[in-house]
């Protein structure tokens, strides 16, 4: 073999070992966004489970404490201070038991909105450091509008 032809296979060698790293790399690369996206489903599931244990606790408990509130007024309609106090029990156990579930639903979402800021920083780190200005567009679209606004 010739140097030149041993130049051009070892070039075409090198080329043939990028393209596969390169493409090694994206399947590789897919294959993690993959597990991490099923992770973010499965985390997700169980964030919709707890929510959902939740509310159905509270709307049974709400049942119950209304039946128990009808059968006792049914019983004794006429002694309208029991009734009265009854009533606001009732409703006081009700309001503590919607705090309860304001306050699952309120955590579950900020454990959401945390996760999905941490990973679109991660998903959107490289454009960040990349040292463009991607808002440059918005501000040339600024410059134009504003000044018809005034």
């Amino acid at each position: 073999m010739t140097k030149s032809a041993t130049d051009k296979t070892d070039t075409a060698t090198n080329s043939n070992t990028e393209a596969k790293y390169s493409v090694n790399n994206y399947f590789e690369t897919m294959s993690k966004g993959t597990e991490k996206m099923a992770e973010s489903f499965a985390e997700a599931r169980k964030r919709n489970t707890r929510i959902m244990n939740q509310f159905v606790e509270s709307v049974t408990s709400g049942q119950k404490d209304f039946i128990e509130l009808s059968r006792t007024v049914a019983t004794q309609p006429t002694d309208f201070r029991a009734n009265t106090q009854l009533m606001l029990d009732t409703m006081n156990r009700r309001q503590a038991c919607a705090l309860e579930l304001g306050k699952t639903v309120y955590k579950e979402q900020s454990e959401v909105s945390s996760a999905v800021s941490e990973n679109m920083g991660n998903l959107f780190a490289p454009m960040k450091n990349a040292g463009y200005d991607w808002t440059a567009p918005y501000k040339k679209m600024a410059e134009y509008w504003v000044p018809a606004t005034k």
